[in-house]
Formats: structure tokens, C-alpha cells, sequence
């Protein structure tokens, strides 16, 4: 075995999205999972979820049962399919495969969800009404923006509903409408509400001029032209602030100079009448709206409204 040791890339804050407490490690090698944690060698878990609905499909009358029956069904199926597999099954790898009578290979069952959207490997929503036994309504949402802290906190509540629409299976017209509301809510929104929430990882003298990230970049503007003209304290390293994209063509005739985004720790230092004028929208809305909900639309073949169908050749 080879043991590598690795530097921290980089760390970053997410807010609690109701899912409990982050307990795993991911990694962008799919092939290899294992890494030490407390001078323990620990490898991740992974979740298989399996679709009843060909078996449930068979069943007489199906559609005419209630939605309590419905559920005590899939979880008796789901035991049965627990208790055969720990068993039995992994009875049997164990023997076979390592070789041992004895072994810690256990499986349990977690979710049922009543629908659910898989875009690719750990990055999923699933409308769950079961967890553990316990009945509830909640989305788990697995490798989504919807998920992140760096968009625009008026968004996040429009956005999860615009996922349980499409989980509800809402038609595209329908889920479109929400959109439109969507955008329409996000101009409309205080400035503050707008800007998009990161942290400062690390002083600013460390960032090297080549490889400024934009939002550095705005707080090297908030520094020289607000906090020390005015007095205030300066933006620091490990700061939490808050960063607008800004049309650079035009921001000389509002600011003074050319530049592509602000940064600023709680208050728009610009009057909200000045700034609505050289926010760059396009970027805004790309970041908030379309970012978080192109791999959905793609899948479905969707378009957003006011955009028209991308299509390839295996459409054809």
C-alpha cells in the first residue's frame, strides 16, 4: 500500500442545509477512497438505490392504494431486502471472496424517496418521505448548487421549490412560470440580497497578482476607495463578505474606474440607485438561476423561458 501525503487545497464554509452534520470526505478520484482520519485508515460508504417501481407496477390496484400502505409495502420489501443481503449475501463474499467466516459487512436501510433526480455519480435530488423509519417530507440533494453558501441568499427558497415542482413532475410550462418568479425576485431584492456570500480564505497580501479570484479583487476596491477614505475597518483574511459582479464598460461612470466587481462586508457602499445600474445581470442570474439548473434542464431536455432547446446530434 502506498501511503502519499497531501496538502489542504483549500477549505470552504457551507451553511447547515438541514442534512445533519458533513461526516465524509470527497474526493475528486473516483478510484481511490481511502484516506486517514484521527491515525485511522478509513475508506467511504456509498449508497445503491434501487427503483421498486417495475415490482410496484405489477401489483393489482397499485394506483387505488393509499399513500400509507403504499409505504409500509416498500419498507417491508426494503427489510426483506436488508435481511437477505446481510444474510446471506454478504455471507457468502466474505467466504468467497476474503476468504473469512467472520466479518463486519453490514447494510441498513436509509431513504424512501417517492421520486428522485440522478444527474450523474454524487450528484442527485430525491424527494424523501421515509428516513430511518421515520416518516418525512424533505429533499435530500446530493453535489448541487442549491446546496452551496456562494449564491445569492434570496434564491435558496425559490430554487428548492423550483427542484420539489420538477420532483412533483410539474410540466416544463409550469416549472418555467416558477422561474420567471425566480428572476423577477431576484432583481427586485435588496443589494445586500443580491451580492453573493464568500469568505476570505487567507490574508489579501498573499494573493499573487496573476491569480487574484474576482472577489479579492472587489475587496482590494472596498479597502482603497471606501474603508481607509472613510475610516472604517478594512476587509481582512478570514472575513465573511459579500461580492457583486459590475459591468466594467460602464462602472467608470458610477465608481470612477473600470473594474468587474465589488466586495463589501455587510452595507452596499454605492447607492442602491447607482449600483442597480452597473450590476451585471447577466452573470447575476447565470450564477443564481441558470448555473444551478442547467444539468436538470439538460437532462430533461428542457429550455429555459425566453431560451431556446439545445439540441445535438444524437437528437436527430
Amino acid at each position: 500500500m502506498k501511503i502519499v501525503e497531501d496538502n489542504v487545497t483549500y477549505v470552504e464554509e457551507i451553511e447547515n442545509n438541514g442534512e445533519g452534520y458533513v461526516y465524509d470526505i470527497e474526493l475528486e478520484d473516483d478510484s481511490n477512497h481511502m484516506f486517514f482520519a484521527n491515525d485511522i485508515l478509513v475508506h467511504n460508504t456509498d449508497s445503491i438505490y434501487i427503483c421498486l417501481e417495475p415490482l410496484l407496477e405489477k401489483i393489482k390496484k397499485w394506483d387505488q392504494t393509499s399513500e400509507e400502505k403504499k409505504l409500509d409495502f416498500v419498507n417491508r420489501v426494503s427489510i426483506d431486502l436488508k435481511n437477505k443481503i446481510n444474510n446471506e449475501i454478504l455471507n457468502s463474499f466474505a467466504k468467497e471472496v476474503c476468504y473469512t467466516d467472520s466479518h463486519f459487512f453490514k447494510i441498513k436501510r436509509e431513504i424512501i424517496g417517492r421520486t428522485g433526480f440522478f444527474l450523474r455519480k454524487k450528484r442527485y435530488v430525491i424527494w424523501v418521505i421515509d428516513d430511518e423509519g421515520k416518516k418525512v417530507n424533505k429533499l435530500k440533494k446530493v453535489g448541487l448548487e442549491l446546496v452551496r453558501s456562494n449564491i445569492s441568499r434570496v434564491v435558496k427558497k425559490d430554487l428548492e421549490e423550483i427542484f420539489w415542482d420538477i420532483l412533483k413532475e410539474k410540466s416544463e410550462e409550469e416549472v418555467n412560470r416558477r422561474v420567471r418568479k425566480l428572476i423577477k425576485n431576484l432583481k427586485e431584492a435588496p443589494v445586500e440580497d443580491i451580492a453573493i456570500p464568500i469568505g476570505l480564505s487567507k490574508p489579501i497580501s498573499e494573493y499573487k497578482d496573476t491569480s487574484i479570484p474576482k472577489h479579492v479583487r472587489g475587496a482590494i476596491w472596498y479597502n482603497t476607495y471606501v474603508a481607509i477614505p472613510k475610516g472604517v475597518p478594512e476587509i481582512i483574511g478570514g472575513n465573511k463578505i459579500l461580492y457583486l459582479p459590475i459591468i466594467e464598460d460602464i462602472s467608470k461612470n458610477i465608481l470612477g474606474e473600470r473594474i468587474h466587481v465589488i466586495s463589501f462586508p455587510e452595507k452596499c457602499p454605492i447607492e442602491e440607485e447607482n449600483i442597480r445600474k452597473i450590476i451585471d445581470w447577466e452573470n447575476v442570474e447565470e450564477r443564481n438561476v441558470y448555473g444551478p439548473l442547467k444539468p436538470v434542464y439538460e437532462g430533461l431536455k428542457w429550455a429555459f423561458p425566453g431560451k431556446s432547446k439545445k439540441c445535438s446530434l444524437l437528437d436527430f
